[in-house]
């Protein structure tokens, strides 16, 4: 028994010390310890040198010599140990926004060093030859960014004076970015808020910020693809209209948008794809001044356009069968229950006669699901017809396409009331 207990103390000992190590360093941030060797005129400039060259092999961030003599010169981030004396020097942070940002890769990334050696150099008379042990931060970005990265623009105003207009473009920026998040197939960057994320970045370059957080600079990355768009097209109207049968007035708000859209190749600027979306409203409101309908409206189409972009790039996976009920890779607020698809299985190859060219795998239908369960990175379908037996499933096997739209608008068609009698 005393035993056991001994084992939970230690073990509640260890757990503690994982947990203030990481308070100790937020997260995503790490450290290495490297040596790395440098070679200058003096010893000053050698041990500088190495220390770039420790910096480079960690982060990847190369700066120039001078510049890390300034970058020194404000602040030196770690404490200096030499022959085990261990010493400190702090300046003033520079105005000028290039030298702001070279200082704070180097105070935010050297966290201590220590020349392990000094020796006159054996190649260049006059210079000295040393090596230093340096203890390096870095950032160590989450493995979602390794996915394919996607930022979507704000979509440009056909009129920015519109009030209506500005308020739906909004909402469908937020809706195409929600649905590409929910899909967790992207990695998908923010385009709208970098003025906010650049005073983060200012705040971290304040002198009562750790060092280590500093590292949190310079990790931008860049995108893989641009989702770019404009509204081409957008009408308004709220007006009073009676309702049948209740003899009772009430304010509509009836309208159109289209929307165009771009799926650009960012490192080429090659067009991936594009589309034009139509949207039609009818919404009941409250007074002219009431902006709710617009949510309604937009964020639909957003998730329309954010859906068919998916299913170019990343159209949905089936990847588990267990007795007839499909196990789909892709769940959240992009998939909702009780939406119907086309189950499609992937045949050869298909080449382009004139390019020779790989365009596609060719796609069979085969039969038709409806998601019966949805869960935030996973989701159920149960096949509602099926032109073949389903045994286990391989990998891209088989997907999801979405029901053409021209037969979910034929079945609306069947079950809307032939006549303006009442149902009672």
């Amino acid at each position: 028994m005393k035993k056991s207990i001994s084992f939970v103390c230690v073990f509640c000992t260890f757990m503690s010390f994982l947990v203030v190590c990481s308070a100790a360093y937020g997260a995503g941030i790490r450290q290495k310890t490297v040596q790395a060797s440098g070679t200058g005129p003096s010893r000053d400039a050698a041990v500088k040198n190495a220390l770039i060259e420790a910096l480079g092999q960690v982060t990847g961030v190369y700066v120039e010599a001078e510049q890390l003599n300034q970058a020194m010169t404000v602040s030196v981030s770690a404490d200096r140990k030499e022959d085990g004396a261990a010493t400190a020097t702090q300046g003033n942070i520079l105005v000028d926004r290039q030298k702001n940002d070279v200082a704070a890769k180097v105070r935010g990334h050297i966290q201590s060093y220590s020349v392990v050696s000094e020796q006159p150099s054996a190649v260049n008379p006059g210079y000295v030859d040393v090596t230093v042990s340096a203890v390096i931060n870095y950032y160590e970005a989450e493995k979602a960014v390794q996915r394919k990265r996607i930022a979507s623009v704000p979509f440009r105003a056909l009129n920015s004076a519109n009030p209506y207009e500005k308020q739906f473009i909004e909402e469908l920026n937020q809706g195409v970015v929600s649905f590409l998040t929910q899909t967790r197939n992207f990695a998908v960057l923010d385009r709208e808020y970098l003025s906010e994320k650049y005073q983060e970045f200012d705040l971290l370059l304040g002198d009562d910020v750790k060092p280590e957080e500093k590292a949190r600079i310079g990790n931008t990355v860049g995108t893989d693809y641009l989702l770019v768009g404009s509204v081409t097209a957008f009408q308004a109207k709220a007006k009073t209209e009676k309702v049948p049968y209740i003899n009772e007035e009430v304010l509509m708000v009836r309208g159109k948008a289209s929307v165009s859209w771009r799926l650009i190749n960012a490192p080429t600027g090659m067009v991936m794809a594009s589309g034009v979306h139509d949207e039609v409203f009818k919404e009941q409101i409250g007074s002219d001044t009431d902006f709710d309908w617009i949510a309604k409206l937009a964020r639909p189409a957003g998730e329309k356009i954010g859906a068919k972009i998916s299913d170019i790039i990343y159209p949905m996976l089936v990847a588990a069968n267990n007795d007839g009920v499909l196990t789909i890779a892709r769940g959240g607020d992009s998939v909702k229950i009780g939406q119907q698809y086309n189950l499609v299985q992937y045949g050869n190859i298909i080449k382009d006669p004139y390019t020779n060219e790989a365009i596609a795998r060719d796609e069979i239908v085969i039969g038709k699901v409806e998601i019966i369960n949805v869960t935030p990175k996973l989701s159920h379908a149960k096949i509602l017809q099926c032109d073949k037996e389903i045994g286990a499933v391989n990998s891209r096997q088989y997907i999801l396409r979405p029901v053409p739209e021209q037969e979910n608008a034929a079945k609306k068609v069947k079950k809307q009331v032939k006549t303006m009698q009442p149902n009672w």
